[in-house]
């Protein structure tokens, strides 16, 4: 088109489909690498209690297993806050970590558990705050599977452990219970 004012040629400027593509490409990938971090916070604080407690439970189980006649528990505390490993005989100390040198007793919200925090654990079917393996893995008290619940502000996820077996497994919880 031809300017009647100027008489010069008027081009028009758009954006091209190249130009199109590449803003969306951008933008696609801008929200890949975003989205993960704006998911439920609970959600990953609950998971990273329960992948720090299920290690811990595993640890306990293969230490009991090695020794069994020196077997390792899991003492929690009594408002779900903290546990820790100690020897059967010996419930209220900690062992030490090798590694640290320091207690081996785990915080939600603190050191290894940092991730955790907020996050509580609720007892069911444990005596006396205490879990015990015996040494073929298995829960060295009969009865019912014991199940840690975690839980952080209305979210919850279970630790369940087969008495026979040892086996530990995060499964969702019950609504009902």
């Amino acid at each position: 088109m031809i300017n009647r004012c100027t008489g010069r040629l008027r081009t028009r400027r758009a954006f091209t489909l190249i130009d199109v593509m590449m803003t969306v490409t951008i933008v696609v990938f801008t929200a890949i690498l975003v989205i993960p971090y704006i998911g439920d916070e609970r959600r990953t604080r609950l998971m990273a209690a329960s992948k720090v407690l299920i290690s811990d439970l595993e640890q306990a189980q293969v230490m009991t297993i090695a020794r069994p006649d020196e077997p390792i528990i899991v003492r929690f505390e009594s408002d779900g806050s903290a546990y820790w490993l100690a020897r059967k005989d010996e419930p209220d100390t900690p062992l030490m970590n090798d590694l640290t040198g320091e207690p081996y007793r785990v915080e939600f919200g603190h050191g290894r558990a940092g991730g955790a925090s907020g996050v509580m654990a609720e007892l069911f079917d444990i005596e006396n705050d205490t879990l015990a393996f015996n040494a073929f893995g298995g829960i060295d008290t009969p009865g019912d599977p014991p199940r840690i619940r975690l839980k952080i502000d209305g979210r919850a996820a279970d630790v369940r452990i087969s008495p026979s077996t040892g086996t530990i497994r995060e499964v969702e919880p019950d609504d009902n219970e």
